[in-house]
């Protein structure tokens, strides 16, 4: 006797987050794998499995999309806002900072979408925009905002401005490795090499910082 044949089910039913979280997924694997210009909204519907329509209403343009998705990723960055009073000290304060700053940027995830940016920058320039935008200056400015706050606590001295601060801090923990990560020369430092350099780092401020750095 033969099986009935089976009612196929509705097609489940998600909120209005759900769907824009499946079709950012579905962007990231899409543009990363194929690369924004050969990637096209029709390559996301088929990878996120909705309709034309239902990506549309979520995502006007290809440009809209990628914004949303580099401020998505931007979102995942450590909360350096909110530590309050569970981190005391400005050394220890800042290397907990350093430390998941770095671990972030060198994450695979990032690396690859910032390798994106940089390739496909030529031929679509509103990405570098977007990229610098959404990715570097706020990164920027969440590091700026830790170290005015130290300096308001009067944890941290010197002449520099915040934002100078900032600049000249992500340089020594970044270093020329990033470069290197990101034209594939070497591979992302592990967590123990980034707290390494974070230590020397800390080192080299140590004049400027209220406190031993041990």
């Amino acid at each position: 006797m033969l099986d009935k044949p089976t009612r196929q089910g509705r097609p489940p039913t998600f909120s209005r987050e759900e769907r824009r979280q499946r079709i950012l997924a579905a962007a990231s694997q899409v543009f990363l794998g194929r690369g924004y210009t050969n990637a096209s909204i029709d390559d996301v519907v088929k990878a996120c499995g909705m309709s034309k329509k239902t990506v549309y209403q979520a995502f006007d343009s290809k440009e809209h999309l990628f914004r949303e998705l580099v401020e998505a990723e931007i979102a995942k960055a450590p909360d350096l806002q909110n530590l309050g009073t569970a981190i005391r000290g400005a050394e220890n304060h800042l290397r907990y900072a350093f430390q998941q700053i770095a671990e972030f940027i060198f994450s695979d995830h990032q690396v690859a979408l910032a390798r994106l940016v940089v390739t496909e920058s030529p031929t679509s320039p509103e990405l570098s925009a977007i990229f610098y935008e959404k990715a570097v200056l706020t990164g920027r400015a969440m590091l700026t905002d830790t170290l005015r706050a130290l300096m308001v606590e009067g944890e941290i001295s010197g002449p520099q401005q915040p934002e100078e601060l900032a600049d000249i801090l992500m340089g020594g923990l970044l270093g020329r490795d990033f470069f290197a990560v990101l034209i594939s020369r070497t591979t992302p430092p592990s967590k123990e090499a980034i707290a390494e350099r974070v230590t020397r780092l800390l080192r080299f401020i140590q004049p400027a910082l209220k406190g031993n750095v041990a």
